[in-house]
Parts: structure tokens; sequence; C-alpha cells
């Protein structure tokens, strides 16, 4: 699939990056060669699988060094080479895990600031398929990174998808782990309750919780009933859905019929469980 342009140039002030870049000594840019070369050699061609000639450990390992030699080396430059053609989708992945989990310091001569970085990553986020997503973030999760970046990256990317209804009930589980992740657990089973009851019925502190847990993330207002009812679904409410798919997926249950608008898979597993001969 080829990937949509980057328009970074044209959305964002970077206009000092030259400057910056301009500063740099020559022993600096000597070595920024090595290091970036080392690192696309890598970035391009590894995807964390065993080959004839390495075990899928000792491919994560060499990966993972080349990623942490050029983020060490400097942060910026590491961001923005996330951006090249022909990384694999495995090294974006593992490139917002680690802009992620590792705070930005205030050093001076940072070639990006945070607003930059952010782009970045709203734009790596387009380009990965959402079973990329969902791993990346169970890595968070299994390595603990619950910092603000890494809940509002989560939230982001989810309840903005337009895909997030077919989402909701093809990786339920998945999404309902990630979410998890962001809010907390004593948050989720709040919010659970919350969303389990008819919008016309929630109190002014309700309504509160939800704006701050999950409307402030939603974009576009006419997108609010949508997500609310998916991330509901989602939690494990299966009552007064109006949504299709959710729906289908209730009533499939009762009727395997019903389900013909539902994923292959999805359909399959209600059918293992629910329609058994």
């Amino acid at each position: 699939m080829q990937r949509k342009p980057y328009p970074l140039l044209q959305t964002q002030n970077w206009h000092s990056l030259h400057e910056l870049l301009e500063a740099w000594s020559q022993q600096k840019w000597e070595l920024a060669g090595e290091t970036v070369g080392r690192f696309l050699a890598l970035a391009t061609t590894a995807t964390a699988r065993a080959t004839f000639y390495n075990t899928q450990a000792e491919q994560e390992e060499a990966v993972n060094a080349a990623h942490e030699a050029l983020f060490a080396f400097d942060r910026g430059l590491y961001a923005l080479c996330l951006l090249l053609e022909g990384l694999t989708d495995y090294s974006r992945q593992l490139g917002i895990r680690n802009l992620a989990r590792q705070a930005r310091g205030q050093e001076a001569g940072a070639l990006l600031d945070e607003k930059q970085e952010d782009a970045i990553i709203h734009l790596l986020f387009r380009d990965l398929p959402v079973q990329r997503v969902l791993n990346l973030f169970g890595m968070l999760k299994a390595e603990r990174v619950n910092n603000t970046r890494a809940r509002r990256m989560i939230l982001l990317s989810l309840l903005n998808s337009p895909k997030l209804e077919f989402w909701a009930v093809k990786y339920r589980k998945k999404i309902r782990t990630a979410l998890q992740h962001a809010w907390g657990e004593r948050a989720t089973g709040i919010l659970k309750s919350i969303l389990s009851k008819h919008p016309d019925s929630l109190t002014e502190k309700e309504t509160g919780i939800l704006q701050k847990n999950i409307l402030k993330y939603v974009r576009k207002p006419e997108k609010q009933a949508l997500v609310l009812e998916a991330l509901g679904f989602v939690l494990g409410n299966e009552e007064n859905l109006r949504l299709e798919l959710p729906r289908a997926f209730v009533a499939a249950k009762q009727n395997i019929e019903a389900g013909y608008s539902l994923p292959y898979e999805v359909l399959e597993g209600i059918r293992s469980i629910y329609h058994q001969r």
C-alpha cells in the first residue's frame, strides 16, 4: 500500500530546524551519518520475526539496539528518521513506543519541540495497520508506560478513528485492555457504569466524568454519541444499542442469521460459543 505524503513542512513551523543543524560540528555530522546508516539498514528490513539466519530474539535485539543508538544520539533526528520511506511497520511501532515512554527533556538546541514530536507521532499512527496499533498498546501496558503522552495517544487514536464501531466489535477485548490501561481499573469501572445508563438520565457529575475521560478527546462533536455507545459496548454494555454492528453482535447470540454484517471471525466465534451442534 502506498503511503500518503507527510505534509509536516506545510503544517508546522520548522524554520529553526535548518539553523540548529547548521550549528552541528563536522564530527557530529559524521557520527550522525554512521548512526543513521546503521539504523536504516535494520529499520527498513527487520520485522521481529525469525529468519533463516537469525532467531526472533536476535532480530528484536538488533533492531532495538539500532533504535536506541539513534535515539540516544539525538531524539529529534530519530523522530524525523521515522518518517523516511521504506521503514517497516515494526520499526514505526517501536519508534512511537520510544517517543512515548521517555519524557522529553528541556535541553537547549533540541531539534524538535513537543508539538512537532506530537505531529510526527500522529502521522506515524496514521499509517500503522490496526493490528500494529493494538500491539503497540500492548507493549505500553507490558512496559507500564502510562504517562500523559501515552494516555493521549491511546485515546486520541481510538476515539477519533472512523472505524471505531467496526473495531469495537472485531477487537473488543484488545480495545478494552487498551482503554483500561489508559484510564486505570477504578476509572474504567466508573465509566462502564455510567455508559450503561441512558444519556438522559445522567447526573451533572457523571456528565463531567465523561467529558474529562472521553469527550474532550473526540475531535468532532457530532461523533460523540457514536463514541460513547461504542465504548460502552467495548466495556460490556449490550442493552439499548443503536449502532448496527454491536446490535448485530448481540442479536447473533440468539439467531446466528442476524449476524450477517459482522466480520467473519467474530461471527464464527459467536457460532462456536452460542450455537454449538
